[in-house]
């Protein structure tokens, strides 16, 4: 009788102790004891959600600053700087390349993972030329920037690759830099934010033209990028100097 006695005095105790520990993480334990004095101990893990990833900042990075990659061994240099000063979105990241959560010590950040642009996918380290900026003014110049690099390449009626492209999927693709994405529709892109004045237009705005059936990227100054037929292919042209074309239409998407 004595034995049985400590069986359930031990099995009791063993069961606030699974208690105690399960409570600490989150965890939940039922216990139940049938007609021979003897103790069940069920219990439950609770998985933690982890938090989301901490949103997107927007940067302009200088020239000449190191990139890296991860890697299966951890982040190491991609042998690559940059080729120029530009404007990027970016999210912070650890020493090990993992991103930043939401809630953790910002301070424990080491690089920044640059999630648009020609560099998309690479780390810099993140006090090492770099400077965080407006973000509204860093989206105008990610999307014109980008459009910018398509200047030279070629038409392709119903395409949407890098400097390959037709009108409207060279401006899906500059909008999708900075997390907007719009259909490959000029007739969509024409109902897309708000209709601005062109006296009025700024670096990012889209310009709409010839009813509807084109679509050019505004740079600012004057110019646009447009991927205008499969003679021509992509240009940079100044919006005074168009032959052939009206504008119906700009709207602006940043705001």
């Amino acid at each position: 009788m004595n034995i049985r006695k400590n069986i359930l005095r031990s099995a009791t105790a063993l069961a606030a102790v699974c208690i105690m520990a399960a409570a600490s993480i989150g965890g939940s334990v039922s216990v139940s004891a049938n007609s021979s004095n003897t103790v069940s101990i069920q219990t439950e893990s609770v998985s933690k959600k982890r938090s989301p990833v901490v949103k997107d900042r927007y940067y302009r990075v200088s020239k000449n600053v190191k990139l890296f990659k991860k890697t299966t061994k951890g982040v190491k240099s991609a042998k690559l700087k940059t080729g120029s000063a530009f404007f990027v979105s970016g999210k912070l990241a650890r020493a090990n390349g993992n991103l930043l959560r939401v809630g953790q010590d910002e301070s424990s950040a080491v690089y920044i993972k640059l999630t648009s642009g020609i560099y998309s996918g690479y780390y810099i380290e993140e006090f090492a030329g770099c400077e965080w900026d407006d973000e509204i003014y860093a989206k105008q110049r990610i999307v014109t920037e980008y459009g910018r690099s398509m200047n030279g390449g070629s038409y392709s009626y119903g395409s949407a690759g890098y400097r390959c492209t037709d009108c409207s999927g060279l401006t899906m693709q500059c909008y999708e830099q900075i997390g907007v994405y719009m259909a490959h529709s000029t007739v969509s892109q024409s109902r897309a934010g708000k209709a601005v004045s062109l006296k009025k237009a700024q670096p990012g705005d889209i310009i709409v033209l010839n009813y509807c059936s084109h679509v050019a990227l505004y740079l600012g100054n004057g110019k646009m990028v447009h991927a205008m037929n499969s003679w021509d292919g992509i240009k940079v042209e100044p919006i005074s100097q168009l032959k052939y074309y009206h504008v119906d239409t700009v709207r602006r998407i940043i705001k």
